[in-house]
């Protein structure tokens, strides 16, 4: 995909959520001064996949770029994208089940499985705590904090373990 396009898409994404009062238009401004190479980032990119069974995947890794949605939603604007619009542009004759959550605001890699009971599988082995998501945290600057630090509070809702280091 070009960069010019995915530049495009950023832009529209941040003028979307600027009319809607979601964004500060200087919130916005800043995002580009200070941040200008995620402009560009904001596309999905495959991964992994299953080795073929019969011609057909049942499993997928992508990567999910920050502040893009997994489906539309209501307020969604016009061609914004999300991981099942490029899914069905990459793989047209297959039907995607995301494995498990990855908040929109979120970037990082999502399984999404070809098939409900695929995707079931995978939920049961997160549920299960067999396999674990881990969230990393950049951050700007230098906290104050001791040398590890332990954040206690659920992100929507889910159990925390989370360290500072």
């Amino acid at each position: 995909e070009a960069v010019s396009d995915a530049l495009w898409a950023r832009v529209a994404q941040l003028e979307f959520l600027a009319g809607r009062g979601k964004l500060g238009k200087e919130v916005c401004f800043r995002f580009i001064l200070q941040h200008p190479e995620q402009l560009a980032d904001y596309a999905v990119t495959q991964l992994w996949s299953d080795p073929l069974v019969y011609h057909k995947w049942t499993l997928i890794a992508v990567r999910k770029p920050f502040s893009m949605l997994v489906r539309g939603k209501d307020h969604s604007f016009e061609g914004e994208r999300t991981v099942a619009s490029w899914f069905a542009s990459a793989h047209p004759d297959v039907s995607m089940y995301p494995c498990h959550t990855l908040q929109d605001d979120m970037s990082g890699v999502m399984l999404l499985g070809t098939s409900k009971s695929v995707c079931q599988s995978c939920k049961l082995l997160f549920d299960e705590e067999k396999v674990k998501k881990t969230y990393h945290a950049l951050v700007l600057g230098h906290p104050d904090w001791p040398e590890e630090t332990r954040l206690d509070f659920p992100a929507r809702g889910g159990r925390p373990i989370t360290f500072v280091r």
